[in-house]
């Protein structure tokens, strides 16, 4: 009854995963704290019924020494972090300077606001899903490609509805209004910058494919040949990549490239590496797929980009932002300001943006914020 139970509990947790991995892109698309809030539910969810089936233990007694460590650190030492920097509970000589030179009457913490670092610690965890997928797929390879081939489904039905909608220039579902994001392709996402992140998934999927089948010779399914499915893979690789330049995200392009880029040079590394010479004499033809796949980007990005306004000053912007997040880095390296707190800290340091009145919420930066908020070390 017990056993029967645990698989039950088993193949629970693995349809509600594939259920949130159809309902995220749409509801977080929104970017509203509610639907983070119904996200980490399910999640929670999903992990514990994963757990209940006994196959957590089998997997964590499976792994090796660094994966365990890294489960750890991503899971335990940082939302641990986070917490204590938002504790009101942390010594005085911890607490943010701030608090003492405002000499305000009230609790303080690490955190200069500890109210957005609670809320940061919700999203953290809300975002989890996505290392508890990849964590359950390491038990279960065959579940874990079905899943990888629904996120790719996913990912094309909401690049196509957001093709559509920059097409024929609809709105998008009542969420925003068509010029609060300058007709850029954005789907059912409010920003550019989500919707890219969200399709860069699915050409990291497309091109793992590809390698398998190119280099590995490996076969991703027996039902058609290897060469219909190079076909199926390099054209959704296509249209995810205009799909992607249509977005207008600087970072999404830059960042999808390097990606690609480094994932390309892995795969040569590991054929090498194996005694696979017989690829060497491919070598060239990949190399020129890659620089031709570079320049096609560039072209394609700038095309994109002559649909709006010249995007110079707002790199500039961005640029300026991280040359006020230098100072404020080095003056708490160790502790830093705060999980979520970038918006109460940037007026602080808005030196190098004095001619620009706007008080920002986010760095544009991923690395360079977080070193400011959770300390360098994290």
């Amino acid at each position: 009854m017990h056993k029967n139970l645990q698989n039950i509990s088993y193949h629970a947790s693995k349809i509600l995963l594939i259920l949130l991995l159809f309902i995220s892109p749409i509801l977080l698309g929104s970017n509203r704290h509610i639907f983070e809030l119904i996200n980490l539910a399910l999640a929670l969810l999903i992990f514990v019924l994963f757990i209940y089936s006994g196959n957590m233990s089998k997997l964590l007694s499976r792994l090796d020494k660094r994966t365990r460590n890294l489960l750890i650190f991503l899971f335990m030492v940082i939302p641990l972090w986070i917490s204590f920097q938002a504790s009101e509970f942390t010594p005085d000589f911890l607490h943010h300077p701030l608090w003492e030179t405002l000499n305000l009457n009230k609790s303080s913490a690490i955190s200069l606001n500890p109210g957005l670092s609670w809320s940061s610690l919700i999203s953290y965890f809300s975002l989890s899903i996505v290392f508890i997928g990849i964590y359950m797929a390491n038990y279960d390879i065959k579940s874990a490609v079905q899943i990888q081939f629904i996120c790719l489904i996913i990912i094309n039905l909401i690049s196509l509805f957001g093709l559509i909608v920059f097409i024929f220039d609809l709105e998008t579902l009542g969420i925003i209004e068509k010029s609060s994001f300058f007709k850029w392709l954005t789907g059912t996402f409010v920003y550019k910058n989500a919707m890219s992140n969200f399709v860069s998934f699915g050409i990291i999927i497309c091109i793992a494919c590809l390698i398998e089948l190119l280099l590995n010779k490996r076969s991703l399914t027996q039902k058609i040949n290897i060469s219909a499915q190079f076909f199926v893979f390099s054209t959704n690789l296509i249209f995810l990549i205009v799909i992607l330049i249509l977005t207008g995200s600087r970072a999404g392009i830059g960042a999808i490239s390097v990606t690609l880029i480094s994932m390309a040079f892995l795969a040569f590394y590991a054929s090498f590496s194996s005694k696979k010479h017989q690829y060497a004499s491919k070598l060239p033809i990949y190399l020129v797929c890659i620089i031709t796949f570079g320049l096609i980007t560039v072209l394609f990005y700038y095309l994109a980009q002559a649909r709006s306004n010249s995007s110079i000053g707002s790199t500039q912007v961005r640029l300026n932002l991280i040359l006020d997040a230098i100072p404020a880095i080095f003056d708490r390296p160790i502790l830093g300001h705060g999980a979520g707190a970038f918006q109460d800290v940037e007026p602080l340091y808005h030196l190098s943006n004095n001619q620009d009145s706007n008080m920002w919420k986010k760095l544009h930066s991923t690395h360079v914020e977080l070193m400011l908020t959770l300390g360098v070390p994290v």
